[in-house]
């Protein structure tokens, strides 16, 4: 792990960037990756967000749970973006 002050630098240009969390994520887990995709899309990066699997129902509230990628159920979706990004 790095510290912010090492990371932020890398983050002014735009990015391709991939973020991903665990299998069957929960509320912590699908909540932290959409606040970091919503972040980063705010700071001019195309972001995608892929789950290795699917998520519960209840999630979907979530603003821009509509746009995760299930990797089960679209890996060569998945596959194509995380080839493209320069962040995973």
């Amino acid at each position: 792990m790095q510290p912010l002050q090492n990371i932020f630098p890398l983050l002014q240009q735009p990015k391709k960037v991939v973020v991903t969390m665990h299998q069957k994520p929960d509320g912590d887990a699908m909540g932290s990756a959409l606040a970091l995709y919503h972040f980063l899309v705010k700071l001019g990066h195309s972001c995608v967000v892929i789950s290795p699997t699917n998520w519960a129902d209840f999630l979907d509230w979530m603003p821009g749970c509509d746009q995760v990628i299930d990797y089960e159920a679209k890996g060569n979706r998945a596959d194509a973006f995380i080839d493209e990004a320069e962040f995973r």
